[in-house]
């Protein structure tokens, strides 16, 4: 495993930057500001992040640099989307910060693509590593690339670029940076309009969208088009926030006109005041107060907990957890825990990441392929000329979504097999074609439980 210097003589061209635990502690979410873990771990990427990059670019360029938008709009953006916005004189860069593992393609949220008013002219692909307290940017792209170059991907709506066809050396930035606002225009690509949403379909949107129990809400649009002009709309992206927090009991009777100016980018903030916390920052914390809070709530509410709240208890979960020792990626389901993968051997160790964190990042793929319904079946696949272990939403289809990267001396289906450990089975769940695909359904409900 390589140091944090050994890195940066490795990839000098990267930008390469520490943080201490104190920065983890500020960064840290209030629990009541988020409706969902999910929600609460992107604002704490993002916020991180944009602490760290934003000390980073004062250093970097005389222009102050400029958050956008203020501190309460931050709020309703990170609970729906990832993503965040920084000015630096003429020039509009967006921060898309991950905690992946696999830096083998950058993937932007569509909305920071095709929204005319939120679109920038670049785009970093951050990533963050908990272990080693570092994060890097390791390339960037141009809003005309995503539009023009990007694949499109229609079940995770976003835009994505391999890694071979970004830019890692930043300084070209800044030489940008001083050309004339004509120059910085030729970075951009033309955007369509946005629907106009009349009150019925503004009121439709956010009664569906407002049940905090739906993790991933940009995800549960039907039509993403009107979902981008509705969260353009910083009253109605707000009315949705609040709606998911419970601070809005009363039904919608009238619904709030579109201002006739931008409504993405309310009046910036240089500094991004949210309040410090003493304690250090781990995953499980986040996930523990959650827990907490819902159990007293249930304790103190008793039959008046809604039955939406009861039966997400009861849902199917993917977490990390450690079974004698090993990472195990274990799944939560009616018939009890059941012991998918264990993460016996350092998969992803060259890229400086143990078996912890990538049982933590993979058992986080699973649950968000779950939640989006497309994990059907597990197999392998091609993708930026590596073999990776994917997800399919049906027998002998394509890849959905990325589990993992293997290495090129690895046999897919050998260790889709032993991973899996489908031998072991009576009544396997295996389908065997040219690819290996492991029926995940069949598995849960066949797999032994584990004994309490």
């Amino acid at each position: 495993m390589l140091s944090f210097d050994e890195l940066v003589l490795e990839f000098p061209e990267q930008v390469w930057l520490q943080f201490s635990e104190e920065d983890e502690a500020k960064a840290l979410p209030n629990d009541e500001d988020y409706s969902n873990n999910e929600a609460r771990w992107n604002a704490y990427l993002n916020f991180l992040s944009l602490n760290v990059l934003f000390a980073w670019f004062q250093e970097e360029d005389e222009s102050q640099p400029i958050v956008l938008p203020a501190r309460k709009d931050l709020l309703s953006i990170w609970e729906v989307v990832n993503g965040t916005a920084i000015q630096i004189g003429g020039m509009r860069i967006v921060l898309i910060p991950s905690d992946d593992i696999d830096t083998e393609e950058f993937y932007v949220p569509a909305e920071w693509v095709d929204i005319p008013s939120w679109v920038a002219h670049y785009y970093l692909a951050v990533q963050v590593n908990f272990d080693d307290h570092w994060l890097r940017v390791w390339g960037y792209a141009t809003h005309q690339q995503l539009k023009n170059e990007g694949r499109y991907n229609e079940a995770e709506r976003t835009y994505s670029l391999e890694r071979e066809d970004l830019i890692e050396d930043l300084n070209i930035i800044w030489v940008r940076q001083k050309l004339c606002a004509e120059e910085l225009k030729n970075l951009l690509s033309p955007t369509s309009p946005l629907p106009s949403l009349s009150s019925a379909e503004v009121e439709k949107l956010l009664a569906q969208m407002s049940e905090p129990s739906i993790s991933y809400v940009r995800l549960n649009v039907a039509d993403f088009k009107q979902w981008e002009a509705l969260i353009e709309n910083n009253i109605w992206r707000q009315l949705l926030y609040e709606y998911r927090q419970g601070k809005v009991v009363k039904p919608i009777t009238e619904t709030p006109t579109i201002p006739s100016e931008s409504t993405a980018v309310s009046t910036p903030e240089s500094v991004l005041n949210l309040p410090k916390y003493p304690r250090r920052r781990i995953r499980q914390l986040l996930y523990f107060v959650a827990a907490l809070a819902t159990g007293m709530l249930a304790i103190l509410a008793g039959s008046y907990i809604r039955p939406k709240l009861v039966e997400t208890s009861r849902a199917t979960t993917f977490s990390c957890k450690n079974n004698n020792g090993v990472p195990t990626t274990v799944v939560s389901t009616h018939r009890g825990n059941i012991s998918l993968i264990r993460w016996a051997y350092n998969l992803g160790s060259e890229a400086g990441y143990r078996p912890e964190k990538r049982c933590e990042e993979v058992s986080k793929r699973f649950q968000q392929y779950y939640n989006q319904g497309v994990l059907n079946f597990v197999t392998t696949g091609r993708q930026s000329n590596q073999n990776i272990v994917c997800v399919s939403s049906e027998k002998g289809g394509a890849c959905r979504g990325m589990l993992f990267t293997l290495k090129p001396s690895d046999n897919p289906n050998q260790v889709i097999q032993q991973m899996f450990d489908v031998a072991s089975y009576a009544s396997g769940p295996i389908e065997q074609s040219s690819s290996i695909y492991i029926d995940i359904n069949k598995l849960l409900e066949t797999a032994p439980v584990e004994k309490n």
